[in-house]
C-alpha cells in the first residue's frame, strides 16, 4: 500500500542528491542534449514514451550534448510574492506546508530581492507593511506581522527566477557580498529554538494581582537583592502576588527580560521577595517591571521562557517569548500560577523551529523538492558544428555518456571524466614558517606533482598551481583530484590566532573573557575583549585562540604596550593573526620504488607549509564547458560543383549506403554540411549525420537526394558512444526559425 505520508521529505532528499550529483567531485556526470532536426508527422509535437525504444531512438537523434554542472542548476520553491493585504500563512511545524498543487505560502519575496519566512501571521490579518530588514532577529513589522529574514538573491539565483518558481539556496562558507548577510543568518540560527507560542485558544480564568502597566521600583534593588521594594497598591492578603513572576519589562537594556518567582509579600512594606536575585544591575529611574501569571516551558531543550499578556479584563490573552532558547524538539505550555476564578486556562502552543533554527538552512526550511536546469546550446568549446540554423525539435539530459575512444575496446571512460578536478586554496603562511613564499613553477614553494595533505582533516591534493593572491598577504595553492575536505576558517566567527613569546607563569584558562587596552592603560577600559577558546604553550611560542566580542584585536606596533590580560595571566603580544584553518604538509615521491616523503620548509626542519584560510568550489580543468559532438561526421567527394543552394536543400534528407554482396543498407538522416573544398569539376564536403542506422564504409557510392556521384571518403563516428549513457528527460518542442550560430537558452524543471 503506498505511504505518501513522508514523500515531500523524499522529494527534498532526492533534489538534494541530484544537486550533488552536478558537484565535479561527483562520479556522475549530466548533459545536456539537443537533436530531432527533421520534423514531425503532421507538424504535431510526438508525445514523448518513457520505453527503451524511444529512448534509443532519441540517441540516435542527437545533435550534440554539453556538459552541465552546479553552475547550470538551482533548487527552486513555488514563488508567492509580497503583496499588501494578503493574509500569509504562519509557520507551524506540526503542517504539511508543501502539499501538491497546493503549497502554504508562509514565505515570500520582497521587491525580487529578499526572502523572508512568516512566524506569526497576527491571527490571520492582512499584511500591510513590507519586511526590508535583513537582520538575524525576528522583527515585528507595525501590522502585527513577524518575519524571519532567510536570503537575497544573488545574480547568479535570478538567472533561475520564473513567475512560478524562486530559487533558493544553501550560502556556502566561502563568502561573497552578495551571500554575506545569508551567511550570517546560517551561522546565528539557534536549533531548537521556540521564537513563537501561539495562542489555540482562550480561556476564562483570571489573575487578580496582575500589574501589567509598567511601573518603577521605589528603590532600584541590588544585584544580589531578594526582598524588592514595589510601588504597589496596597493588599490586605497576604497571599497576594505570590506565584506570580516579576518580569523587567523596561530599562537601560541588559535587566530587560528577566523574570523572577515571587515567594512571599509584605503587605505593610509594599515588598516582594523572589526565588533569587535578579543578577544584574537596574536603576531606579529607568528601570521598570510588570507582575504576571508564571508562564512555564515544559520541553526536552533548555534556556526557553515566556511571559503572558495579561487584557483589561485579567485574562491572558498571549504569550510573549522572553528567551527561544535551545535543542527543543517537543515542549508544552503551563500556567502555573494559580487564578482567581473561571475554569479552563487557554491552549498555547510552542512552535519550534525546524532542525537547525530558522535561518539555518533555506532549501530546507522551504522543502525544496524541483531543481530548475539552465543551458545554453551555444557553440562554446564544441570540435563541431553544435547548432545552425537547422531546426531542433528534441533536447533533455543525459546522463554518464561514454567516450568513443578510436581504437579502444570496452573503456568505458565516462565523457567528463578525462578531466582532471581542480579546488583553490587560500593559503596563509604559519607564523613560525621563516621563509619566503616563491611562485615560479622550478623553485618555487609549492611544486607542481607534489602532494599537500591536511593536519587534521587528513585531505589530500595534488598540486597543480600555486601563485599569490590578490587579497593581502595569502597565496592561491590550486590542487587537482582533491580526496576529502580541508579545513578553513570560519569567516562568520570573529577569531584570532594570538602568539607570545616563550613565557613562564599562570595560564590563560578556556572560556574566561581576556582583554587588550590600547596602549597599555586600563583607565578608559578595554579596547578589545574577546572569549578564550585555545589556549598552548610550546618550546617556541605560546598561542592563544580569542574569539572577538568587542573592539578589534591589534598586531604588535613600535611604542604600544598591547598585551593580552585575562583573570590570572598577562603577556605581550608577539604576532596576531585571523585564526584561518588547518595546517597543510607537502610530501613527494622519490628515488626509484616511488617512496613519498614530507618536504621540510627550512632548516629546522619544519613541515607546516601553509594554513588554510578556505577552499572554493571544485571546477573542471577546463576553461570551456566539455561539449561533444553525436553526429556521424562523413566526408565524401562529389562529381558535380559545389552550390550552397543545392546542398542546403539536402538537410533533413537520407543519405544511404548499400553493400553489394549483402545487400544491407546503412542509412541517416543529414543534419547539415560543410564545404571542404572544390572547384568546377567536383567537390569535397563533411555531412554531418543523424539516426545513423548500419555503418558508412569508406571507398563506396552514396546515394544523396539528386547530386552526382558521391563517394565516402572518411567516417569520424560520434565523439560518445549513442546508448552508452542514459537518458533521464526528454522534452519535445515545436521548431523554431533560427539563425546560423543563434543561441538557445534552455529551463528544465525537474520535480522528485
Amino acid at each position: 500500500m503506498p505511504n505518501d505520508a513522508y514523500r515531500h521529505s523524499w522529494s527534498h532528499h532526492l533534489a538534494t542528491k541530484f544537486m550533488e550529483d552536478l558537484d565535479a567531485t561527483s562520479p556522475n556526470n549530466f548533459f545536456l542534449f539537443i537533436g530531432r532536426h527533421h520534423g514531425w508527422d503532421d507538424n504535431n509535437v510526438e508525445v514523448s514514451t518513457d520505453s527503451r525504444e524511444y529512448t534509443n531512438v532519441a540517441m540516435g537523434n542527437m545533435i550534440a550534448i554539453k556538459r552541465l554542472d552546479y553552475r547550470n542548476a538551482m533548487m527552486v520553491v513555488p514563488r508567492f510574492n509580497w503583496t499588501a493585504g494578503t493574509a500569509y500563512t504562519q509557520y507551524d511545524p506540526s503542517l504539511d506546508h508543501d502539499k501538491d498543487d497546493s503549497e502554504d505560502a508562509y514565505y515570500v519575496l520582497v521587491d525580487d530581492k529578499r526572502v523572508y519566512k512568516c512566524i506569526d501571521n497576527a491571527s490571520g490579518a492582512v499584511s500591510t507593511v513590507k519586511p526590508t530588514h535583513t537582520s538575524v532577529q525576528i522583527i515585528e513589522t507595525s501590522d502585527g506581522y513577524k518575519w524571519k529574514y532567510l536570503y537575497e538573491l544573488t545574480e547568479r539565483m535570478k538567472e533561475f527566477m520564473t513567475d512560478e518558481y524562486l530559487p533558493v539556496a544553501f550560502a556556502k562558507q566561502r563568502l561573497s557580498d552578495e551571500t554575506l548577510t545569508q551567511s550570517i543568518v546560517q551561522s546565528q540560527s539557534v536549533d531548537g529554538a521556540i521564537p513563537f507560542i501561539k495562542t489555540v485558544s482562550s480561556g476564562d480564568r483570571t489573575y487578580e494581582y496582575s500589574e501589567t502597566t509598567a511601573k518603577k521600583f521605589r528603590r532600584a534593588p541590588e544585584a544580589s537583592d531578594t526582598e524588592l521594594l514595589l510601588s504597589l497598591s496596597a493588599k490586605d492578603d497576604v497571599g497576594a502576588y505570590v506565584g506570580y513572576v516579576l518580569y523587567i519589562s523596561d530599562g537601560a537594556g541588559d535587566e530587560v527580560g528577566i523574570t523572577r518567582r515571587i515567594t512571599s509579600y509584605n503587605e505593610a512594606q509594599r515588598k516582594i521577595t523572589i526565588a533569587e536575585p535578579l543578577g544584574i544591575v537596574t536603576y531606579s529611574n529607568l528601570t521598570k517591571y510588570k507582575i504576571l501569571p508564571e508562564v512555564v516551558i515544559h520541553g526536552d531543550g533548555e534556556g526557553a521562557r515566556a511571559v503572558a499578556n495579561v487584557n483589561s479584563n485579567n485574562k491572558i490573552s498571549s504569550i510573549t517569548v522572553v528567551d527561544e532558547g535551545k535543542n527543543y524538539r517537543q515542549a508544552r505550555i503551563e500556567i502555573a500560577t494559580t487564578s482567581d476564578s473561571g475554569s479552563s486556562d487557554g491552549t498555547f502552543r510552542a512552535m519550534i523551529g525546524p532542525n537547525g533554527g530558522h535561518g539555518s538552512d533555506a532549501p530546507y526550511e522551504l522543502n525544496a523538492s524541483r531543481v530548475m536546469l539552465l543551458g545554453r546550446s551555444d557553440t562554446d568549446g564544441f570540435s563541431g558544428p553544435w547548432i545552425t540554423e537547422n531546426e531542433f525539435r528534441q533536447f533533455g539530459i543525459v546522463k554518464n555518456p561514454v567516450l568513443n575512444l578510436s581504437g579502444v575496446t570496452n573503456d568505458n571512460t565516462i565523457a567528463g571524466s578525462e578531466y582532471a578536478r581542480i579546488t583553490e586554496l587560500e593559503i596563509q603562511k604559519p607564523y613560525d614558517v621563516d621563509i619566503t613564499y616563491k611562485y615560479d613553477t622550478i623553485s618555487g614553494t609549492y611544486k607542481p606533482g607534489n602532494y599537500v595533505m591536511g593536519a587534521e582533516s587528513n585531505a589530500v591534493g595534488e598540486v597543480y598551481d600555486w601563485k599569490p593572491s590578490t587579497r593581502g598577504t595569502y597565496s592561491i595553492l590550486t590542487v587537482k583530484n582533491i580526496r576529502g575536505d580541508f579545513i578553513g576558517g570560519n569567516p562568520m566567527k570573529n577569531q584570532y590566532r594570538i602568539i607570545f613569546g616563550v613565557t613562564t607563569g599562570n595560564d590563560f584558562i578556556i572560556g574566561e573573557t581576556v582583554s587588550q587596552y590600547e596602549g597599555g592603560t586600563t583607565v578608559d577600559g578595554a579596547t578589545a575583549q574577546g572569549i578564550v577558546e585555545q589556549w598552548t604553550t610550546g618550546n617556541d611560542y605560546n598561542e592563544l585562540i580569542v574569539l572577538g566580542t568587542t573592539g578589534s584585536f591589534i598586531s604588535p606596533a613600535e611604542g604600544i604596550t598591547n598585551e593580552i590580560i585575562g583573570s590570572n595571566a598577562s603577556y605581550e603580544v608577539t604576532y596576531l593573526e585571523t585564526k584561518g584553518g588547518e595546517l597543510i604538509k607537502q610530501y613527494e615521491q622519490f628515488g626509484v620504488t616511488g617512496d613519498y616523503r614530507f618536504v621540510t620548509v627550512d632548516t629546522d626542519l619544519k613541515q607546516n607549509y601553509g594554513r588554510v584560510i578556505s577552499q572554493g568550489e571544485t571546477l573542471l580543468d577546463t576553461v570551456t564547458r566539455p561539449t561533444y559532438r553525436t553526429t556521424t561526421k562523413l566526408r565524401a567527394s562529389v562529381d558535380q560543383a559545389y552550390s550552397q543552394g543545392t546542398f542546403d536543400a539536402l538537410e533533413d534528407l537520407g543519405i544511404t549506403q548499400e553493400d553489394a554482396s549483402s545487400l544491407i543498407e546503412t542509412t541517416a538522416k543529414i543534419f547539415t554540411h560543410q564545404f571542404v573544398d572544390g572547384g568546377a569539376g567536383g567537390c569535397t564536403v563533411d555531412f554531418y549525420l543523424t539516426d545513423v542506422i548500419g555503418s558508412f564504409a569508406t571507398g563506396s557510392t552514396l546515394e544523396v537526394g539528386s547530386l552526382a556521384t558521391t563517394t565516402a571518403i572518411s567516417v569520424d563516428l560520434p565523439e560518445v558512444v549513442l546508448g552508452g549513457g542514459e537518458i533521464v528527460y526528454i522534452q519535445n518542442i515545436r521548431p523554431v526559425e533560427r539563425s546560423r550560430e543563434q543561441e538557445e537558452e534552455f529551463k528544465i524543471l525537474l520535480g522528485f
